[in-house]
């Protein structure tokens, strides 16, 4: 019985345990019911706002300006950059077509989970077919911004943001939007170090498609080769990859700051040397490092860089270490390290000093400096026997050029230099060295390490020094020679840049630095490997982007240079990798330009209206105005849009587009008479182009007063100038003389 009770009372407890878990999950799932409510309600809330959005995207119907197409877009809110790039992707005549054809209906995908449920794709579509009605003059993009900020909540406020950064989220969310791939399924991991590179872009692009098949996938993605290739086992790493805009770095300089620096080889046959360095401002020591290295032709890991105060180290500079720490008066100097080979190796920077420990040596007799300043291995735990007979072999090797019959211990005296310029002598002994109480202190940029790291090489027997080496030769270490060679190019001076020159940059082969590490699989260690980026496959629409906005960790800057990139016959068949594809060209239709500084500024849009035409017009917001083809280059351009060609313009051709288009406006006087009395005509002075028609004009004119001047009729002398005929169909120039008069008045 007690057994049966005691049984009993477990069931019932457990029992009991189970009812609160069960009531628990009922509570769990209660609030989960309340979220998804309010969730609902929410997107009911965003529905409703989204539909009064819509009626409120147009204003009232008045008549184009230039004709169907050319629309301008209201700005609700520090958003000209948004404004930008909706035109431009509204130029862009395939997707014009896709979305005001309901084509996009069928591709419509929201049950995607990465897709933003079809509202970017069907609210850019409604903004497509409001654009090109043919009824409006300006519309709002109210509907487009808000969907953009709900699914984006930076994009939500007011703040100003970069359109690279907004066209590539646009496209990937139209591209989820509209993709025709239901369920993604997945792909496993490909080796194309083993493929060859026609083998391995294939396999890349058709695993791309089984995941991603769109019309904007087919419009605007391409696909480059990546090769990462590690610096000490050379091994070889190549992927294949998609991307929808192509970042090219400007070659011009960065700003910069100059840095002097002495150099110390380790070798009694060379002199030291100071140098002027010219390194960005914003920039690591790194620079310093790379552009030293390369003056002296050296491994750049082979030398320290440290600053020195009172004759002793003050710190040692990190390659992480900021430029902007190094003031100008400074004392810097960099000096070989007399490491042995293997302990050396291509990864090792100066921001792993703990792995690497060193200390700098001066060889001294007196205050008088004889030999080169130099960097030794060294150890805290050293004995201060194994202490000497480092610098035992650093003379074997640099001063006394493979001499060995001698006793250290006769020759030489060390000892560290305190911060007090005192010296603390090192004891040839089998004991631990004891350093002076100033022991280092490390932090992730600076190294201050006081004297600690300094030892001083005392010559105690002259005559046995001088016996074993020429004491002309120490003449030189105290004459420094000057180098004022400037390492890096200040300014590019009157030379024209061009895209080609920014293409070029892009294929070029770099190695990264040290915070743009790689792993190597082979090596298994985080390297700075040599990595080349290029071109495969090109999409029929090419979203170049002039990347003249550079952030680093201590500054931003913007680049303000000129670049010149062509109207026609982009050639882009050399920097196309993909041999199946020998001929590649691309006509501009569209540019993204960003004046003022980083911090702000003002985005618009210059957009070729048709690809069949040459017409080229300006959208600042809500204002449109027709621009000369050759305006649309311009030093503010920041995002290019180009249109992949059949083949190449030939020279007529190009000519025939250059002419087709005003190449510049030319003022234009028009008097308005309200009265009989030719004493009251006002005078209004406009800039136009040949091609304008005379309605453009009179909407001009309507802008700059507060009379509706399309009601009224233009004359020029006794004849009457209708609206749809141009300015050129009259032989109308600079010299000519306008009257716009109401139609009830006669005219004088």
């Amino acid at each position: 019985p007690e057994k049966k009770y005691f049984n009993l009372s477990n069931s019932l407890i457990m029992s009991q345990v189970n009812i609160e878990q069960f009531e628990t999950q009922i509570k769990i799932l209660q609030r989960q019911l309340n979220d998804l409510k309010r969730e609902n309600k929410k997107l009911k809330e965003d529905q409703t706002a989204a539909k009064e959005l819509v009626e409120k995207s147009c204003v009232p119907k008045m008549p184009l300006e230039y004709g169907n197409g050319v629309v301008g877009l209201q700005n609700i809110g520090n958003n000209c950059y948004f404004n930008s790039i909706l035109q431009c992707l509204l130029h862009c005549d395939p997707l014009k077509e896709f979305l005001c054809s309901d084509k996009y209906k069928n591709d419509l995908n929201p049950e995607n989970r990465l897709s933003r449920n079809g509202h970017i794709a069907e609210s850019l579509a409604k903004l497509a077919n409001l654009y090109y009605s043919g009824d409006y003059s300006h519309i709002s993009p109210r509907l487009m911004k808000f969907w953009t900020g709900h699914f984006a909540s930076h994009y939500r406020d007011y703040r100003q943001q970069d359109v690279a950064e907004l066209v590539q989220w646009l496209l990937d969310s139209l591209h989820e939007d509209l993709n025709r791939v239901k369920e993604k399924p997945p792909m496993p991991e490909v080796d194309f170090n083993k493929l060859t590179d026609g083998e391995a872009s294939k396999i890349a692009w058709e695993n791309h498609l089984k995941r991603n098949d769109s019309f904007i996938n087919d419009l605007f993605y391409g696909l480059d080769k990546q090769t990462h290739i590690c610096p000490i086992c050379e091994h070889k790493d190549v992927k294949f990859t998609p991307f929808n805009m192509v970042s090219l770095p400007l070659p011009v300089p960065l700003k910069t700051k100059s840095v002097k620096i002495c150099w110390w080889p380790k070798l009694n046959s060379e002199s030291p040397l100071k140098f002027m360095l010219h390194v960005p401002e914003g920039g690591r020591v790194s620079s310093i490092r790379d552009i030293l290295a390369s003056r002296v032709e050296i491994d750049r890991n082979s030398f320290v860089i440290y600053e020195q105060f009172n004759t002793g180290v003050y710190r040692i500079l990190a390659d992480d270490a900021d430029v902007k720490s190094i003031l100008s008066g400074d004392h810097l100097y960099a000096v070989g390290m007399d490491f042995e080979e293997k302990d050396i190796h291509s990864n090792y920077h100066p921001s792993k000093l703990p792995e690497l420990p060193f200390c700098i040596g001066k060889l001294k007799h007196g205050n008088s400096l004889l030999g080169p300043i130099f960097a030794l291995k060294f150890k805290k735990e050293q004995t201060g026997q194994e202490v000497y007979n480092q610098i035992k072999q650093y003379l074997q090797r640099h001063v006394f050029e493979g001499i060995t019959d001698f006793n250290i211990k006769d020759l030489v005296t060390l000892s560290f230099l305190t911060g007090r310029g005192e010296n603390t002598p090192i004891v040839y002994s089998d004991s631990a060295i004891t350093p002076p109480p100033e022991a280092p202190t490390t932090n992730n940029k600076k190294y201050p390490v006081g004297n600690f790291n300094t030892i001083i090489v005392s010559i105690t027997d002259p005559a046995l020094f001088f016996s074993v080496y020429d004491q002309t030769s120490f003449e030189s270490w105290n004459t420094h020679r000057q180098d004022e060679s400037m390492f890096v190019e200040n300014a590019t001076g009157s030379k024209k840049i061009y895209l080609d020159d920014c293409l070029k940059i892009y294929n070029k082969m770099e190695q990264m630095d040290e915070m743009n590490t790689w792993y190597c699989p082979k090596c298994k260690d985080h390297v700075r490997p040599f990595h080349q980026l290029e071109l495969w496959n090109l999409p029929e629409i090419l979203i170049i982007q002039l990347n003249r906005f550079q952030y680093q960790e201590f500054s931003r800057n913007k680049l303000t240079h000129m670049i010149h990139y062509p109207h026609t016959n982009l050639d882009m068949s050399k920097y196309c990798k993909n041999d199946e594809n020998p001929n590649v060209y691309y006509d501009l239709f569209g540019v993204a330009c960003h004046s003022g500084k980083l911090s702000g500024g003002h985005y618009v849009a210059r957009c070729q209206t048709g690809f069949d035409k040459n017409e080229w017009f300006l959208y600042d917001d809500m204002d449109v105005k027709k621009i000369g083809r050759n305006e649309s280059i311009e030093q503010s351009g920041y995002l290019l849009f180009y249109r992949k060609i059949d083949k190449l313009h030939d020279e007529d051709e190009v000519k025939e587009l250059s002419k087709s288009a005003p190449e510049s406006q030319f003022p234009l006087t028009i008097l308005r008479e309200d009265t009989l009395s030719s004493a009251n005509l006002v005078k209004y002075d406009l800039n136009v182009f040949s091609s304008d028609t005379v309605f453009s004009m009179k909407v001009q004119l309507e802008k700059m007063t507060n009379f509706h001047a399309h009601k009224q009729e233009l004359k020029m002398g006794e004849h009457i100038l209708q609206n749809d005929r141009t300015l050129k169909d009259y032989n109308i120039d600079r010299n000519c003389m306008l009257l716009l008069n109401s139609k009830n008045t006669s005219s004088h």
